[in-house]
């Protein structure tokens, strides 16, 4: 209840009228929702395991779409997904297999030990691999081009990381916590690069 009627009081700048209606029939106080305090964010209530475990289900959804959308495969069409998984990703993503089959519309399965099958676009989501079949469903070409753009982005990523450590005032005056989070950045957009430029080169 305390939920949805904070959620209500959210919405209420964009839903006026509906938000009303519904906050006058839950319990209340105050005369009107209008006039009742807008919420706040409370760090005490911050799941930082959460948030961290949901970024990588909401990962996997994006990274699926966007194979689809960026193929044009058809948006009724059911998606064969194959997540090669590491560590606690492996659980967690057959946990919650049924909200990215939902979200994304696929048929997901969960196999540390995957190798990429043939035909398949190749989604990247920290430590896991997702292997998007493509069988019959989209030309090759446009995939090459897609990993190419993907390459570009991690190549530039890679080269902006790179020219901010290399600044003085950055290197030798930043928290060390900070410059090592740079460093970590980096790493994992060289990583990135890596197995794009293998998949390039699977698809080529």
């Amino acid at each position: 209840m305390t939920t949805l009627e904070t959620t209500l009081r959210l919405l209420h700048p964009f839903m006026p009228f509906i938000t009303e209606e519904l906050w006058q029939r839950l319990p209340h106080e105050g005369d009107s929702i209008m006039i009742a305090p807008y919420p706040t964010a409370s760090r005490r209530q911050v799941d930082a395991t959460a948030e961290r475990d949901m970024g990588v289900v909401m990962g996997a959804v994006t990274a699926i779409r966007n194979i689809r959308g960026e193929m044009r495969v058809p948006p009724g069409a059911t998606l064969a997904v194959t997540a090669k998984t590491a560590g606690a990703h492996t659980a967690l993503l057959r946990a919650h297999a049924p909200l990215v089959q939902s979200l994304a519309r696929a048929r997901l399965t969960v196999d540390p030990r995957a190798s990429r099958p043939r035909n398949s676009g190749l989604g990247v989501v920290g430590a896991t691999e997702l292997y998007v079949g493509l069988e019959g469903l989209v030309d090759l070409a446009a995939e090459r081009q897609r990993l190419a753009k993907e390459i570009r982005r991690a190549e530039e990523a890679i080269a902006f990381g790179r020219a901010k450590l290399a600044r003085p005032e950055f290197a030798e005056r930043a928290p060390a916590d900070i410059v090592e989070k740079e460093r970590e950045k980096v790493a994992e957009q060289e990583a990135l690069r890596e197995k794009l430029v293998a998949s390039l080169e699977w698809v080529g």
